[in-house]
């Protein structure tokens, strides 16, 4: 049975759905092609300069918007939200309708590699893919990471004090498949797989073993596999930068211990964004996420618990590292203004607040809060691309990132 808090999130969520349902299904799905008539990006930068060869503005501008494919390369050194300190990061996107534009989402994939050079290894690699007529929707997080990182404990209360080291590396292969209801409306399901292995919590102080305490043993390798039943509303045309539109979704995750899982235990991730603009020929916008993550009717591994960045979008937390937090639930809310500073749309610019609170036991611990500001260089304007810094200040730390495509 699910708790009454928990419940009552769901029926919040799903009367949110039911309300804006009807408002976003009669929007227009793409902006018409003078809409970028006044607008800038870098390619049209590089071409200005004559570091990309041209035949011609027009010719440029209708071989772009009938490009089908487009992708964006982003290499750079700088500070990422799975390190700290410098990190070299390639982050390769790449969008693309599989439909006609005007029935169909765009799709993405998403590529970002990095390390630090210091023992900590990354190879992410996420898809989000629409087939024509949004009839299906493909949602993919693979990745490998070996990861030296550090430990906190349980708990939204914990403190930088309470630090120590952990080491461990991470297989994952998450896939759903998604089929339309009607509408903005999909239901489907998929399967996960998570090996953590090469657990190492050795270095740490023999009373803060954080994880051995919590399992009750040493555990040098888990496993998680399981299956995900999915059910979503989502009336965005891109999901890499919304100009407007709902997304709502729900997911439940049964991991059970006949599926080689080493212990049997269950999941549920509530979600909500939503995004309003205040201008269609420019960029004005409120954006706002919020979501809701709880962990029930059994025993998850240490390592598979809610925690800081650790959403499917590994987006959250702005302002602390990851794995900050960890907790047996979650819930996490931010709000975000998004803004041109150029009358070409060339350079933006965000302004964000963020809370989260995390579980230990029975009980949720301290709000943590944090709060930034971001710039934003348009990088391809006919799939709203960005290439994003952002700094982000928590009430203990403060961190900085680079990226391509907006956190949510």
């Amino acid at each position: 049975m699910l708790k009454r808090p928990v419940c009552l999130r769901l029926l919040i969520l799903l009367m949110l759905v039911s309300h804006t349902f009807r408002a976003f299904s009669q929007q227009p799905r793409i902006l018409d092609s003078t809409f970028f008539n006044n607008k800038r990006d870098f390619i049209d930068v590089m071409i200005s300069l004559k570091i990309q060869d041209s035949s011609g503005s027009a010719l440029t501008r209708s071989k772009r918007m009938g490009n089908n494919v487009r992708i964006s390369v982003m290499p750079s050194v700088g500070g990422v939200p799975h390190s700290s300190g410098l990190a070299f990061v390639t982050a390769i996107g790449a969008t693309f309708f599989l439909g006609s534009p005007q029935t169909t989402n765009l799709s993405n994939i998403y590529f970002t590699p990095y390390t630090n050079f210091k023992g900590k290894y990354v190879i992410p690699f996420r898809s989000y893919i629409w087939t024509k007529d949004n009839k299906w929707n493909l949602v993919g997080d693979y990745r490998y990471l070996i990861f030296p990182d550090y430990n906190y404990g349980l708990g939204s209360q914990t403190k930088q004090a309470d630090q120590q080291p952990l080491d461990y590396n991470h297989f994952r292969f998450h896939q759903n498949i998604l089929h339309k209801v009607i509408s903005y409306w999909v239901m489907g399901g998929g399967v996960h797989f998570d090996t953590y292995g090469a657990i190492d919590e050795t270095q740490a102080d023999s009373n803060k073993r954080y994880m051995e305490n919590y399992q009750g043993e040493v555990l040098t390798r888990t496993r998680s596999n399981g299956l995900a039943f999915t059910t979503a509303f989502d009336s965005r045309l891109n999901s890499l930068n919304a100009q407007k539109g709902v997304y709502a979704g729900l997911t439940y995750w049964y991991t059970p211990t006949w599926m080689k899982s080493t212990s049997s235990w269950h999941s549920i991730f509530a979600e909500f964004k939503t995004y309003h603009s205040f201008n269609p020929k420019k960029q004005n916008l409120l954006a706002f996420w919020t979501y809701y993550w709880d962990v029930f009717a059994g025993k998850a591994p240490y390592l598979d618990l809610p925690s800081t960045f650790a959403d499917p979008t590994y987006r959250s937390g702005r302002g602390y590292y990851p794995n900050r937090f960890r907790g047996t639930a979650m819930w996490y809310g931010e709000v975000e203004y998004r803004f041109d500073i150029t009358k070409d749309g060339l350079w933006g610019g965000t302004a964000f607040a963020n809370v989260q609170t995390l579980r230990a036991s029975s009980k949720f611990g301290r709000l943590a809060p944090a709060a930034g500001l971001g710039l934003r260089l348009k990088f391809n304007k006919y799939n709203n691309t960005n290439l994003t810094f952002d700094v982000g200040v928590g009430s203990e730390s403060w961190n900085y990132f680079f990226s391509l495509g907006e956190f949510f």
